[in-house]
């Protein structure tokens, strides 16, 4: 991150995947919606602990991070940057485009892919 600001990359929010899972996206005051349009590939001991620990998909993705370890918000036009730099550390970090943000009625996580909303 801090490669990124010194980079005059415009990072409007970070968070951190964790013990609330999904929902740490919802950081902003704005009830904003966030779009996941792509997920993360998910490691087998997700999958193992959804299936085995009979869990719904807004279960594991509202308590575990499901894959993800952390969350970077950049304008449009800054994603190529974040992408260039982040490259450089995808030997220890995977990292992906996974979705935007739009204007909402409410706060919430949309997570396209396995249609799930956080609220």
């Amino acid at each position: 991150v801090d490669e990124l600001l010194g980079a005059g990359v415009d990072v409007h929010g970070r968070a951190r995947i964790g013990g609330a899972g999904w929902h740490k996206i919802m950081q902003a005051k704005q009830p904003f919606a966030y779009v996941i349009d792509r997920l993360p590939r998910m490691q087998s001991l997700f999958w193992h602990t959804q299936e085995f620990g009979l869990l719904s998909d807004e279960e594991a993705y509202s308590g575990l991070n499901m894959g993800a370890g952390m969350v970077v918000f950049v304008r449009p036009h800054h994603v190529s940057r974040l992408m260039e730099i982040a490259k450089k550390y995808e030997h220890r970090f995977g990292m992906l485009v996974a979705g935007h943000v739009e204007e909402s009625a409410t706060k919430k996580v949309v997570i396209s892919p396995i249609g799930l909303e956080l609220h």
